[in-house]
């Protein structure tokens, strides 16, 4: 016999009143419902702590960090990405393996930073979470003196 799609014969939808009899019993499965977590706030830059340096996490992969070729192209694409969608770009470092005074923390951190504090604000939120390469980065700020 074929395959039957559908709500069942005798399914009769809720109303609105026995929607609010069941809200926070944990019976409709919702945020706020018993038992059942708020989804997760997420967090996006600081624009409290702006400079004008932003600072892009989880933008390259470990075999990227290690070809020079890849490495200048992606540095070339966000300069020209960040140049047309938020302001004048001054300089741009990624932080690579094997290069002198990098710590691990700093590892595969890419750095940019803005003629201006509004374009990094704008670069900060416009990038961060954006999906790259199947890797969703996150942004901040960095300490103008820390960066140098």
């Amino acid at each position: 016999p074929p395959i039957k799609r559908g709500p069942p014969t005798d399914y009769v939808p809720l109303t609105a009143e026995t929607i609010s009899k069941c809200e926070g019993t944990g019976i409709l499965g919702t945020p706020g419902d018993l038992g059942v977590d708020p989804p997760p706030k997420i967090a996006g830059p600081d624009l409290t702590q702006a400079t004008t340096v932003v600072v892009i996490k989880n933008m390259l992969s470990e075999a990227e960090l290690g070809d020079d070729q890849e490495c200048k192209e992606i540095a070339e694409d966000t300069v020209e990405k960040c140049e047309a969608e938020f302001g004048k770009v001054k300089s741009i470092v990624i932080t690579r393996p094997g290069k002198e005074g990098v710590t691990p923390s700093l590892l595969g951190k890419v750095f940019v930073e803005f003629e201006e504090v509004e374009a990094a604000k704008k670069a900060a939120t416009g990038l961060n979470l954006l999906k790259f390469d199947d890797r969703v980065v996150e942004t901040g700020f960095e300490m103008v003196m820390a960066y140098n």
